[in-house]
Order: C-alpha cells, then sequence, then structure tokens
C-alpha cells in the first residue's frame, strides 16, 4: 500500500514538553519510528533547546529557533549536524 504522503511532522506542543513529560517523548519516538517503518521523512517542529534536540532520535529533519531561524529551507538533518556553543558545528557522533 502506497500513502499518498512523503513526510510526516510532529507538532511543536509535543516538542515543547518532550524533556520533561513522559508522554510526550513516547509520542515523538513512536510517531518518528512509524514514519521511519513507512519510508517517510519525519520533521520536528519546534526545537527551541539543546535537550529536546538531543533527545530526538537520529535521522530526523527538524525545524526551530535553535536550528535557525526560519527560511525556505524546509530543515536542518538533525542526524548529520548539531549547533555547538556561539553558533558552531558539530557532528552528532562527537563530544
Amino acid at each position: 500500500m502506497t500513502l499518498p504522503v512523503t513526510a510526516v511532522k510532529i507538532d511543536r506542543s509535543f516538542t515543547a514538553g518532550m524533556t520533561t513529560d513522559p508522554t510526550r517523548a513516547t509520542i515523538v519516538r513512536t510517531v518518528a519510528q512509524l514514519a521511519s517503518e513507512l519510508g517517510l521523512r519525519c520533521v520536528v517542529e519546534g526545537i527551541e533547546s539543546r535537550s529536546q534536540l538531543d533527545a530526538l532520535p537520529p535521522g530526523l529533519l527538524g525545524q526551530g529557533y535553535l536550528l535557525g531561524r526560519p527560511g525556505p529551507d524546509p530543515g536542518v538533518w538533525c542526524g548529520a549536524r548539531r549547533p555547538g556553543p556561539a553558533g558552531g558545528g558539530r557532528d552528532s557522533a562527537g563530544p
């Protein structure tokens, strides 16, 4: 069965509380896993803190002020680069 979509977006209301609310964290992880199993991209909205970014599973697309101001690019690959201190970048695999 082919779905008429190519991506799933996780609303910022789930992202905002996922570091303090286990239910929201479970929803984010489960939706991301479902998207992966269906071969869909997953975009997480509202990433505004380092703790939110670190709590996400690898391989997702992300949007939020931590990653950059709104613009035409639909997201930043969270599994490839993460912002470091003072706006620098770092690999997710390294410290």
